[in-house]
């Protein structure tokens, strides 16, 4: 059964992204927006069902990068640092001293596809490291341009700072050293896909909203 569903992961994965982006473009953007929640919590059952080697490893880099990621925004919300001035909105669900948690799940599921993406590239740690937190910030860029949109989060004034790119870079580096710490010797055959996939899913919508 698991190696069945294992089958599946990334259809279902590109499936549940082309309702989203069919729902938000032509039905309803603020309904379909508060279902990134359940979309996240897919994706990341998903990525676990399909991690081939320890799931635990998997969840010693899981709690690290969701704890470090959730302190890292509430300290973004209360300080302005190391992102900028913002607030979260509503579309990401239950929030924990204003920050949603399942933005924990989102840092943890961009570390794993970009860190995947780039060991295929290079084969040095550091490069990887450097690489991986570099694909980080490109793929948030997108997702910037449409947070206020979908009510995830607004910046001050609706500008988005370069602050906010500095400190994603520099967040994703610690973030990526972990994962080359406990994803040394293993595989995943959904991280790279959901990396794509998330970016496609965010330029497209740029494109059409």
């Amino acid at each position: 059964m698991n190696r069945y569903i294992k089958t599946y992961t990334v259809p279902i994965l590109i499936l549940f992204h082309f309702i989203g982006l069919i729902g938000m473009v032509f039905i309803n953007l603020e309904r379909f927006a508060a279902l990134s929640i359940y979309n996240l919590l897919l994706s990341v059952i998903l990525l676990f069902i399909s991690h081939a080697s320890s799931q635990f490893n998997f969840l010693k880099l899981f709690i690290p990068v969701f704890v470090l990621g959730y302190l890292v925004e509430l300290l973004g919300i209360v300080t302005g640092f190391p992102f900028g001035n913002y607030h979260y909105g509503e579309a990401l669900g239950f929030k924990l001293y204003g920050v949603p948690l399942i933005i924990g799940v989102n840092w943890f599921m961009l570390v794993m596809g970009s860190g995947f993406l780039a060991r295929k590239v290079v084969s040095n740690s550091w490069l990887q490291v450097l690489g991986a937190a570099l694909l980080m910030v490109v793929v948030d860029y997108p997702i910037e341009q449409m947070a206020s949109t979908l009510d995830y989060w607004h910046w001050e004034e609706n500008n988005i700072p370069l602050s906010n790119f500095v400190g994603w870079f520099i967040v994703a580096i610690i973030m990526q050293v972990l994962f080359v710490k406990y994803m040394k010797r293993e595989t995943n055959r959904m991280a790279v896909p959901y990396l794509v996939v998330v970016f496609l899913f965010f330029v497209l919508l740029n494109l059409f909203i």
